[in-house]
């Protein structure tokens, strides 16, 4: 009896399953990243919980469903055509600086991201290791906002611009931790800082003996 061809699809996607739910799929799920597993027709056959997690999705929503979604729009046909070499050229599990996600609500982020081919019984399996580094990334770009401010502060610009900068910037930043910034523009900067009589006592502590 001839089988039909989504049925012999997702059968083989099943036995993919199966082999990713022995001994190496228990390695997967204790990973601190999110780890995404596809067949070569893009159906994704594992998600760990750190993907559902990053994702928004469950795991049973997951599995079945193409990885593209998974993906944003101006980048899905790129990224499928990387998909469709690397089963090609069964590439190895490698490395990449960045790639981009998109959650169950829309929500776009960037990962960093290692990709490549792994073997199985079941035949190859593209394998997705990342995680969300957006808010490493704000937090650099905050930093880098800092230093210029000190840096202008040192070559003599107004106080009051940079008083408006350090207002605008803590809005993005105390909010997180759960602080309300209730600051005008125009603050003196000895607002952000100890009293000029308390600068005068300030000591830094060097080595373990100070």
């Amino acid at each position: 009896m001839k089988q039909d061809a989504g049925e012999t699809g997702t059968r083989s996607g099943e036995e993919a399953l199966d082999q990713l739910l022995l001994a190496p799929a228990a390695i997967l799920e204790g990973l601190p990243d999110a780890v995404v597993a596809a067949a070569p027709d893009g159906r994704i056959v594992f998600a760990n919980t750190l993907a559902e997690e990053l994702f928004g999705y469950s795991r049973e929503e997951l599995v079945g469903q193409p990885v593209e979604m998974l993906w944003p729009k101006p980048v899905r046909e790129r990224y499928s055509r990387n998909m469709q070499l690397y089963f090609a050229t069964e590439h190895p599990l490698r490395f990449s600086t960045e790639a981009s996600g998109v959650r169950r609500d829309g929500s776009e982020f960037v990962g960093e991201m290692s990709w490549g081919i792994v073997k199985t019984s079941a035949g190859p399996l593209l394998l997705a290791i990342g995680r969300d580094i957006s808010e490493r990334r704000a937090a650099e770009a905050r930093l880098r906002a800092v230093a210029a401010m000190g840096e202008r502060a040192l070559k003599g610009a107004d106080p009051a611009d940079l008083a408006a900068e350090a207002v605008e910037l803590m809005s993005t930043t105390l909010p997180i931790a759960g602080a309300e910034v209730r600051l005008a523009a125009g603050t003196s900067l000895a607002a952000f800082g100890p009293s000029p009589t308390a600068r005068t006592g300030l000591r830094l502590p060097i080595g373990s003996g100070d």
